[in-house]
């Protein structure tokens, strides 16, 4: 791949080689989206992926033959057009259900109202709006106002030139439109409770998923489009958890989507009765499945979370699976899990997988196994000998959602790995993530025998009272450590220590982990906190306290500190922050200058050198240090990235480079996350810089090998 190196005192010898992980697609065009949250597949194979927050500015996916062929357009986060988790066609328009927000703009809801929608396109992803005499709202009425203000819809589905919307609002119901006359089409209404997803067979009946509630179990309704009772209806199993139902015209039955224990796809045929199951797509169990190393472990039909699937004319099946169903938190962005669309033969044999599983995210290197690459949620098989873009392959997914409920990264939104963030330490393998501001620090263990690939939550640390109730154990006031004591991976009563009088942490900036396990906290003014490791529990679980916590001020020149990385080897500290004049940055921002202590535990304050890496023109968001250099990486108001390099020997500048996947000046590089960089140092001496790429949805992965 060709580079933009901006200065020209560095020679060609030192650019990197840029390459990418998780995503099959680099080109912001034909970037896969990180989640999705229903599908539509036309008869000819074209898959039609909705998610509900997508800052690509693709919420609706086009998807053919394994490529991505297009997106709906003037759909996406940046333009107040986002999308609700529903998407539903017919022979002529694509009907994604969409929110359309109070933004000032012509036909706009009033300022902080959110109408939910249904919005037409044609099938290459442009707008097809109704027009007059009845068009629908919105600065081209394009718009079909479901609700006001409410909740996000959940189904779509179009017969004989009739709309038919699953709207939980207000109680619940299906809403019947008039699918050509837009603005004044709404013609009856009937309640449904729990309302979750609908579909019309073949025979023009509607089949109405009731959402599982905490005293409820699952239902499928068979109603006439009138919405009477139709006979058939029958309750799913109470462990199940349907996502979606889809009528597959090809063969004639139901396509409902289990998130729960069995992970896969269900048919159910006799659709003149009472339907019965008649076959699956997808091992039970998913990802999931099995024991020991194959826990976690990625292949064929082994989905996680799937959410929709879908039947062409050909007889091929579609999945979109993004790891955790269909749940979606009002006012919250998506978690990014990971997506993946797969399509299969009739037979079951996979014709083609697409994947995007980075959203604000960056990726670590094990040291100790270089193959290794992990992720928030993915572990990544790598084989450096392939071209670019090809030397990753998702090899396990490290969460599981069922055996361990509490982990920090389900319910924590934007967590990554930090620099330094895996560690094996006398046998013991560790990974430590953060999240987007730096408000806690999650360790996780592995145990291949017991658990596969998933890593277990066994500590924890929080700068402040949680007000969420997932983890309801843990101390009302003040800050806290998590040792998960007994080794079952979730929170328990006598787990927690805190500082007497069970006190706030001060304003924390900064985390790391050095060689030897110590914590290392960066505050903004209260100095450099540190936690050294002190054992390992008999389940392999890390022990820290508050007992062995040393405190030191912040050294001059500093006058606000940021980000910490400490190597233990060398006993030198790295500290970025601000200095009197250097003037101050973003929220997220590590500061504009980076200061070396040689001697840090023998006691020295004076700083070998400061090197300024940025102004007020210029955004870091993220930093590490390998090796013989520290890595610097950039955003800015055009959601353009770029990287700096410097040396770690005197400070000084060594070379700046830009991804050029897209056209100078278009969205790429853009880091978001204030851990979006690491940097690792292969045995060969080669650099690898994992790199957020928040607008595109993929992790950028320099390759440099500088000259000796």
């Amino acid at each position: 791949m060709v580079f933009s190196i901006l200065s020209s005192c560095v020679s060609a010898q030192t650019a990197p080689e840029c390459s990418w992980i998780a995503n099959t697609f680099a080109p912001r065009a034909q970037h896969v989206q990180p989640n999705g949250y229903d599908m539509y597949v036309h008869p000819d194979g074209r898959v039609y992926v909705i998610q509900c927050w997508e800052e690509g500015q693709h919420d609706v996916g086009i998807y053919k033959d394994g490529g991505k062929i297009g997106y709906c357009a003037d759909l996406g986060t940046s333009w107040g057009r986002d999308a609700d988790p529903a998407i539903g066609g017919d022979k002529n328009y694509l009907y994604p259900a969409v929110i359309i927000k109070g933004e000032g703009k012509v036909g706009d809801p009033p300022n902080g109202e959110v109408w939910h929608c249904i919005r037409r396109y044609n099938f290459d992803g442009s707008k097809a709006p109704w027009l007059k005499p009845y068009p629908g709202v919105g600065d081209d009425g394009s718009f079909l106002v479901v609700n006001r203000n409410g909740e996000r819809i959940r189904g779509v589905a179009v017969c004989n030139g009739e709309l038919f919307v699953a709207d939980p609002s207000g109680g619940g119901a299906i809403k019947v439109y008039n699918a050509a006359t837009g603005g004044k089409s709404f013609k009856r209404s009937w309640a449904v409770a729990r309302v979750y997803s609908v579909c019309v067979d073949g025979a023009g009946t509607l089949w109405v998923l009731q959402q599982r509630s905490d005293s409820a179990p699952a239902r499928l309704l068979h109603q006439r489009i009138t919405g009477s009772d139709a006979g058939g209806s029958f309750d799913f199993p109470a462990t199940v958890d349907p996502q979606t139902v889809k009528f597959d015209a090809t063969n004639n039955r139901l396509l409902v989507a289990y998130d729960g224990i069995d992970q896969n796809i269900k048919f159910y045929t006799g659709l003149t009765g009472t339907p019965a199951q008649a076959g699956s797509l997808g091992i039970a169990g998913g990802v999931w499945e099995g024991s020991g190393p194959h826990i976690g472990q990625c292949g064929q039909q082994r989905f996680s979370g799937p959410v929709a699937a879908g039947v062409d004319s050909s007889g091929s099946i579609y999945v979109a699976h993004n790891g955790m169903g269909r749940t979606v938190t009002e006012g919250s962005s998506d978690m990014g899990y990971g997506l993946k669309i797969e399509s299969y033969t009739s037979e079951g044999s996979r014709n083609w997988i697409v994947q995007g599983l980075s959203w604000t995210d960056a990726a670590i290197m094990d040291p100790a196994s270089e193959s290794k690459v992990y992720s928030r949620f993915h572990r990544f098989k790598m084989d450096y000998s392939k071209p670019a873009g090809q030397e990753w392959s998702a090899a396990a997914i490290t969460y599981n959602k069922f055996k361990y409920p509490n982990d920090p990264r389900i319910h924590i939104k934007d967590m990554t790995p930090l620099p330094g963030g895996i560690r094996t330490i006398n046998g013991h393998r560790l990974l430590y993530m953060s999240d987007m501001v730096y408000s806690v620090l999650a360790i996780f263990r592995f145990n291949e025998g017991t658990d596969g690939e998933v890593a277990i939550p066994c500590g924890f640390w929080c700068r402040s009272a949680l007000s969420d109730v997932w983890a309801s154990q843990h101390p009302t006031a003040g800050e806290w450590i998590w040792v998960d004591g007994n080794g079952d991976g979730d929170f328990g009563s006598g787990e927690f220590s805190q500082r007497a009088g069970s006190p706030d942490a001060p304003h924390l900036a900064g985390w790391y982990v050095d060689s030897a396990g110590t914590v290392w906290q960066s505050t903004n003014r209260d100095g450099v906190r540190s936690f050294p490791l002190t054992g390992f529990t008999a389940s392999g679980v890390p022990m820290y306290g508050y007992a062995s916590m040393t405190n030191t001020a912040m050294p001059a020149p500093l006058v606000e500190q940021k980000r910490v990385i400490y190597d233990a080897a060398g006993d030198v500290m790295y500290l970025s922050g601000y200095t009197a004049g250097s003037g101050t940055g973003g929220w997220k921002d590590p500061g504009f200058v980076m200061a070396r202590y040689n001697g840090w535990k023998k006691g020295n304050r004076t700083a070998l050198w400061t090197s300024r890496f940025a102004s007020g023109t210029e955004n870091p968001g993220a930093l590490d240090v390998t090796g013989k250099y520290f890595f610097i990486g950039y955003y800015n108001s055009q959601k353009t990235g770029f990287t700096k390099v410097y040396k770690i020997s005197d400070g000084s500048f060594v070379a700046q480079w830009s991804p050029s996947f897209e056209s100078p000046g278009q969205l790429d590089g853009d880091v978001d996350n204030a851990f979006g960089l690491t940097a690792n140092m292969r045995s060969s001496g080669e650099y690898l810089i994992f790199q957020e790429n928040d607008i595109v949805n993929k992790t950028l992965m320099y390759r440099w090998s500088p000259l000796k």
